[in-house]
């Protein structure tokens, strides 16, 4: 599936890393993804996770985004508290 070699030299970079059977799969994420899964890792609630994607990037779509990272099983569960 490509190069994927991660250099250190070149500075930052945000990889999700995901079992798919028995593959590991790394995903390169782009900062707006990268804060939507930070913020939800962190517990907050999904409107303060909203305004930090978009604090990152104005333009993002945070549904598409959402998607993604469902779709990419980055997310694989959530509770919803009252």
């Amino acid at each position: 599936q490509g190069d994927q070699t991660v250099s250190l030299d070149e500075g930052g970079e945000q990889l999700a890393i995901v079992r798919e059977g028995k593959q590991i799969v790394f995903h390169s994420l782009e900062p707006a993804v990268f804060t939507m899964l930070e913020a939800i890792s962190s517990g907050v609630k999904f409107d303060q996770v909203c305004q930090a994607v978009l604090e990152v990037d104005p333009d993002s779509d945070v549904g598409l985004i959402l998607q993604e990272v469902v779709l990419n099983r980055m997310i694989v569960g959530f509770a919803v508290n009252e």
